[in-house]
C-alpha cells in the first residue's frame, strides 16, 4: 500500500519484543518514521520489555521533529493496557480498541 494523506498507515505487529529482537522491531516501525497519520496494532503483541518501549519514544521523536502527528495504538491485552498505564504512555499516545477505530479518529 502506497501511503497517503488521506489513509493511515497502519504497523500490524505479533509475538514478544524484547532486547533480543528490539532490531527487528526498529525495522517494523520504521514506515512509521515517514507517513503523517500511523496506527500501531498491537492486539497480537503477547510481551513487550523496557527496550520495545525505547522503541515507541524514539518512535514519537522523530515524528514530532518532523511535524507528524501522534501515532495511535491498538491494544486489546488488559497487561499492556496496565504496562501503557504503569509508563504513563497512555498520555503520550491515543489507545483503541480496534484498527479501524484508531484510523477514523484521524
Amino acid at each position: 500500500m502506497t501511503p497517503s494523506k488521506a489513509q493511515p498507515l497502519i504497523v500490524t505487529l505479533s509475538g514478544e519484543f524484547d532486547i533480543q529482537n528490539r532490531d527487528a522491531l526498529r525495522e517494523s516501525l520504521s514506515p512509521a518514521l515517514d507517513h503523517p497519520h500511523v496506527v500501531v496494532d498491537l492486539s497480537d503483541v503477547t510481551y513487550l520489555d523496557s527496550s520495545a518501549l525505547a522503541a515507541f519514544i524514539a518512535m514519537r521523536g522523530t515524528r514530532r521533529e518532523k511535524g507528524f502527528s501522534a501515532v495511535h495504538f491498538v491494544i486489546t491485552s488488559p497487561h499492556l493496557r496496565k504496562l501503557f498505564e504503569v509508563t504513563q504512555f497512555d498520555q503520550l499516545w491515543p489507545i483503541f480498541d480496534s484498527a479501524a477505530e484508531a484510523a477514523e479518529a484521524f
